[in-house]
């Protein structure tokens, strides 16, 4: 299977499972199709969080999450990243500070912000069970503040 990029997010059946009675949230696999080279249909695997990002713009999400196996990002010192903007986690990424399969998560993260996804946010999938009781675990990108544990502001708004 080839290795391809979203194009176009179908989102009718999406949003009737998220609107319908029951409020299913679907689980969707990040397989594509569209025409290869020779004009034949064909199946394309794609990077799980570009796709979640894809779907969550074309769906308008107002909170998209992604677990890892990680806390959630880490700063220089290697400390929890609690809350980021996209210019300064584009910064560490230059810096070389974000690196690997994290960079990709967090380009992902960027983009939906960007796009109008009001938060986004990574942490470790052994957590997951937390954000219906604390929503100050792993890393929310926003268009506010960046700060780690111990509050230390690292960029002023804007």
């Amino acid at each position: 299977m080839q290795v391809g990029n979203v194009e176009y997010v179908s989102t009718e059946a999406i949003e009737d499972l998220l609107a319908g009675p029951g409020r299913v949230v679907p689980v969707i696999a990040p397989i594509g199709v569209g025409k290869g080279k020779d004009g034949q249909i064909e199946k394309y695997n794609i990077n799980a969080d570009w796709a979640a990002t894809q779907i969550a713009i074309a769906v308008h999400a107002r909170k998209l999450i992604f677990l890892t196996d990680q806390e959630g990002v880490l700063d220089h010192n290697r400390e929890l990243i609690t809350k980021a903007r996209p210019s300064l986690m584009r910064m560490c990424i230059e810096q070389g500070v974000i690196a690997g399969g994290m960079m990709t998560k967090v380009n992902a993260m960027i983009a939906a912000v960007n796009a109008g996804v009001g938060q986004v946010r990574v942490l470790n999938a052994a957590s997951a069970g937390l954000l219906l009781t604390n929503d100050k675990i792993g890393t929310l990108l926003t268009g506010d503040i960046m700060t780690n544990k111990r509050g230390v502001l690292h960029e002023r708004a804007s």
